[in-house]
């Protein structure tokens, strides 16, 4: 999309293929359309001063809205790949909710950027570079605020530093093809379909859960490298044992936050404390068996 702002007008070009369903909606909401020109594939609509202002706030709620769509169709993805690859269900997803936001900044970044190609290979070789970068910086900024990687590829072919690989990068990119030539037009259409106060309600209902989310998740994990450099200090050689016992007044557990993410990604490595985070995960595994042994015996 493409702004044009005038002193007393402001014009918005809307570009490829969900153009109709984003106007449709439009028309519907705002009554200052001055004029309508069509280009091809785009439509420059001239708008009011005031109409502009509506206009911005409808176009942040949708791409808002297909932004947790993306996420969640991401969260699905990682889910059922992950639960096959371990033969075993698992929630995959840095946040506690069903969604994964890499995917949703991937795909919300592959509309702005790649929304006006039409070849399918150039979509296919601008997507592998894009999500790669996207990629590789998610997992450079996660390292830097907690200290650990959630991912690490450093034993797949054509790694670069383990944050990105040759395969999984070819993945993206098919999968950034089918969001741009299959699923973009029905998400756009669908929620196209949505009223103006419908959707406003909605992406302020979910905007206010997401940041809940997003503010306990970086809260609970930000203990997890402090755990991780203080237990052994204070609790000694049989630290992992003792996590779960009283010691001087006081509990050194291990939070459900940091569970749940240990068990979501299997491939968690600290930067300082691995070895550590290892003894972890393996006390987390075999006490998870020893409770399921405890429930079956108890059962008649």
């Amino acid at each position: 999309m493409v702004y044009i702002w005038k002193e007393e007008w402001v014009g918005f070009v809307l570009r490829g293929y969900y153009t109709k369903a984003i106007y449709t909606q439009l028309e519907a909401e705002v009554e200052l359309i001055a004029s309508l020109c069509v280009y091809g594939d785009d439509i420059l609509v001239l708008f009011f001063k005031n109409g502009g202002v509506f206009l911005m706030m409808a176009m942040i709620e949708t791409y808002f809205l297909w932004f947790l769509v993306y996420s969640f169709v991401g969260w699905v993805f990682e889910t059922i790949v992950c639960s096959v690859a371990q033969k075993r269900f698992v929630i995959r997803g840095f946040l506690n909710g069903p969604y994964c936001p890499i995917y949703g900044f991937g795909g919300i970044f592959n509309l702005l950027l790649l929304g006006k190609i039409n070849n399918p290979f150039l979509i296919f070789l601008a997507a592998f570079f894009l999500t790669g970068i996207l990629e590789y910086i998610t997992s450079w900024g996660l390292e830097k605020l907690f200290h650990a990687r959630w991912w690490d590829y450093s034993d797949k072919k054509f790694n670069i530093k383990g944050r990105v690989y040759l395969k999984g990068g070819l993945t993206f990119a098919l999968l950034s093809l089918l969001q741009l030539k299959f699923l973009q037009p029905l998400v756009a259409t669908y929620t196209a379909m949505v009223s103006a106060n419908i959707r406003s309600f909605i992406a302020l209902i979910l905007l206010i859960g997401f940041l809940v989310d997003v503010v306990y998740t970086v809260t609970k994990l930000a203990e997890l490298n402090q755990l991780l450099r203080n237990t052994p200090l204070l609790l000694g050689e049989t630290a992992v044992k003792k996590l779960y016992e009283k010691i001087n007044g006081k509990y050194y557990k291990i939070n459900s936050q940091i569970k749940r993410t240990i068990k979501s990604f299997p491939r968690l490595k600290s930067v300082h404390y691995n070895d550590f985070l290892d003894e972890v995960k393996e006390y987390i595994r075999n006490r998870k068996k020893k409770d399921k042994e405890s429930d079956e015996e108890s059962t008649p």
